[in-house]
């Protein structure tokens, strides 16, 4: 059974898996059959963020934009059990690490 997130990254994927551009379309393919293989769940989705950021840099040689919703369920918990300072801390050391994300540096 597929968690929430794992449908969410497959969803995403498999749009830009369908997309008519073939290189694009073929690295995507590649990525889902990764993730759909059968290992630690948690080490696939530490890493899906992070690879299917670096496909879509590699392909259209941009730095990624990540929006993160404040009322998603694990960011508004963080907000109404005040540690949310602390979430919004390790997101922006993880991003910051991230060679193809965008920041607002």
């Amino acid at each position: 059974m597929l968690l929430h997130f794992d449908r969410m990254v497959v969803k995403i994927a498999s749009r830009l898996a369908n997309a008519r551009n073939g290189l694009l379309a073929d690295r995507f393919n590649d990525f889902l059959k990764d993730y759909r293989a059968p290992v630690d769940k948690d080490i696939k989705q530490l890493g899906a963020l992070e690879d299917m950021s670096q496909i879509l840099y590699e392909y259209y040689n941009k730095r990624i934009i990540v929006l993160i919703d404040e009322y998603d369920t694990p960011m508004h918990s963080a907000i109404q059990h005040d540690y949310a300072e602390r979430v919004c801390f390790i997101l922006l050391l993880y991003i910051n690490e991230v060679p193809y994300f965008m920041t607002g540096k």
